[in-house]
């Protein structure tokens, strides 16, 4: 059993950063006492681990508030040279707070200048982005404006690498400690947002969308395929839509056992909703066959349900609901937000509110990575009554439109895309986290997308 002191503020924050890292990464037992003092220190077998609290110290009389968030640039560490050996992305650590550097003193005492407990805190609560006012066309706080971004470090999970570093300087000073070893999954998903072409729903679209095809794409085999869809869906037979792509996603990762998971949206509060409905025979349909397969189905919560609990659990009841009418017996407690739209200030205790267990929106919309610095799941942080929450957050690593899309980092089918993402699949696991993926049914419209989904999913 180690013991843990901590300082006397900031108690409820305190506890859940050490319940995330001693329990949940780490799994070593802890009692925690308070005290007035500038440091934490870990005890043990007569021996300590010093280590500074830098963030809610300094933080303390200026909460909230620009002048709280760390200066850039950010100081860097090359962790090896002070004698630690750590599993690492790099080396080189960026230093979110406190300084570089770690030291035996002479009677076998460690001091670690890097303040882990606040830097972790800083990452998972999302702290920044309830200082920082930058919002996208969807009111989305983006990457670009977000100090992990800005300092290179997106692309890494930080906030494992500094518990790595945490256990390294632990096990300088006591040898024999273990940590519990965690093996990382591949975690597949799929956003329901355009199960079918819903272009060809009326003749007036259907002639319009021919002559897109002839006049602009000027396609006559793109104007053919077009009419026999539209004419096929008439008739029932989904088989020549492009969009229907499920069969082909569940093959797939049936065959490196693999369980999809599909978000289905189910109510309607935006013009950026989706058209389809829960009970149309196609969604039904669907929604069997993905039960039938031993798929998962989950909430994907509507545009403007982002901070409204009343909404997003009637949307689930609603979803609950419809697949009991089916014969589909799932417990849907996992969400993920249409758009990716999250506000951290509200959308964790609204989710709560409304009974989900998970949820898997964790990721920037304009690019891939670690928005939360961690590929492991925890539980999430209440800004409204500053404590931790039921529900935990699953965090989303890739979602391929953000590497892809024009709109966002615009890298298109080229070997940065792919070596993008399975670099940050790779990062993932190293550290024994997840590699939650999210594509799109409506995305395979290339041998490129597929080859790339398949690289991923292994």
């Amino acid at each position: 059993m180690l013991d843990f002191k901590q300082p006397s503020s900031f108690l409820a924050e305190r506890d859940w950063i050490c319940s995330f890292i001693f329990g949940e990464i780490l799994g070593l037992p802890l009692r925690i006492s308070n005290e007035t003092s500038s440091d934490y220190t870990i005890h043990h077998a007569n021996r300590k681990l010093t280590i500074p609290d830098v963030f809610f110290s300094s933080a303390s009389s200026n909460w909230l508030e620009l002048e709280s968030l760390p200066e850039l640039p950010l100081a860097c560490w090359s962790v090896s040279t002070s004698g630690l050996d750590v599993n690492l992305v790099d080396d080189v650590v960026p230093v979110l707070f406190g300084a570089p550097g770690f030291y035996l003193d002479v009677t076998g005492n460690g001091y670690l200048n890097l303040d882990i407990f606040g830097s972790v805190f800083f990452m998972l609560s999302r702290y920044e982005e309830t200082v920082k006012s930058e919002r996208d066309q969807h009111d989305r706080f983006p990457a670009i404006a977000s100090i992990a971004q800005k300092a290179d470090f997106l692309n890494r999970p930080i906030v494992d690498e500094y518990v790595g570093i945490l256990f390294s300087a632990m096990t300088r000073i006591w040898p024999r400690l273990k940590r519990k070893e965690k093996q990382g999954k591949v975690l597949v998903t799929c956003d329901v947002d355009v199960p079918y072409d819903d272009t060809l729903k009326t003749l007036p679209c259907i002639a319009k969308r021919v002559a897109g095809d002839l006049l602009k794409r000027h396609s006559w085999s793109k104007a053919f395929k077009t009419l026999n869809n539209a004419l096929a869906q008439r008739r029932g037979n989904w088989s020549h839509d492009p969009n229907n792509t499920f069969d082909w996603i569940m093959d797939a990762n049936e065959a490196v056992n693999s369980q999809v998971t599909f978000f289905f949206v189910s109510g309607r509060s935006s013009i950026y909703d989706v058209s389809y409905n829960l009970d149309e025979p196609f969604i039904k349909n669907l929604l069997l066959k993905i039960n039938q397969r031993e798929h998962q189905i989950a909430m994907h919560g509507s545009y403007n349900a982002v901070c409204d609990s009343v909404q997003l659990r009637a949307e689930n009841i609603l979803l609950q609901q419809t697949c009991a009418q089916f014969g589909i017996n799932q417990d849907i407690s996992s969400n993920r937000q249409h758009y990716l739209r999250w506000d951290s200030k509200k959308t964790p205790s609204c989710l709560d509110a409304a009974g989900f267990s998970y949820d898997s929106t964790g990721s920037f919309a304009d690019a891939p990575g670690f928005r939360y610095g961690t590929a492991h799941s925890f539980q999430m942080w209440d800004w409204g009554k500053c404590c931790a929450l039921k529900i935990s957050q699953l965090p989303l690593i890739v979602m391929e439109v953000s590497a892809m899309d024009d709109l966002y980092l615009g890298l298109g089918h080229t070997d940065k895309a792919i070596d993008l993402m399975l670099t940050l699949k790779k990062r993932a696991m190293q550290f024994g986290g997840d590699f939650t993926l999210l594509w799109h049914n409506s995305n395979f419209t290339t041998e490129k997308d597929r080859e790339f989904y398949l690289a991923l999913i292994q």
